[in-house]
């Protein structure tokens, strides 16, 4: 495990444990649909925020990898978005089931949301073939339509 994993590591642990601090200013009752909402955009802001730290610290590096083109999508935006839009078909439907959240729910559903982000990192939808890889680090690859073969 990297230092860099490490780190992150460690910050969700915090997050989990400091959003005991934040229960009093969440509701204690939300709908489904805007649960999965809530945390499909928790898991892109995790993605973006993982991936614009690894374009600074490849950019700083002297002599890095020149980027490559592929026809792919990184697993947790593919999957931030699905439960965006499944989040506001569930709310735009009018469904409303709602759902009693304690404190351990709140911080268990932040914990679950942030440990599916990092154990997605390194994968990325492969959209020809249509394929699931383990590519870590690929923040050089870039996608491109067509690709060299």
């Amino acid at each position: 495990m990297t230092t860099r994993e490490k780190t992150e590591v460690g910050l969700i642990a915090t997050f989990a444990v400091g959003c005991a601090w934040l229960v009093p200013y969440l509701p204690w009752r939300i709908s489904l649909g805007s649960l999965i909402l809530a945390c499909s955009v928790l898991l892109m802001v995790q993605s973006l925020v993982r991936d614009l730290y690894a374009l600074w610290a490849y950019r700083r590096r002297a002599g890095g990898e020149p980027s490559r083109a592929m026809r792919c999508l990184c697993m947790e935006s593919a999957v931030g978005l699905t439960g965006v839009v499944s989040g506001l078909l569930v709310l735009g439907s009018g469904a409303s089931y709602e759902l009693e959240m304690s404190c351990w729910a709140w911080s268990t559903s932040l914990l679950f949301t942030l440990v599916l982000g990092f154990a997605l990192k390194d994968f990325v939808l492969e959209l020809w073939p249509l394929r699931v890889r383990r590519i870590e680090n690929h923040e050089q690859i870039r996608f491109a339509w067509k690709t060299a073969t």
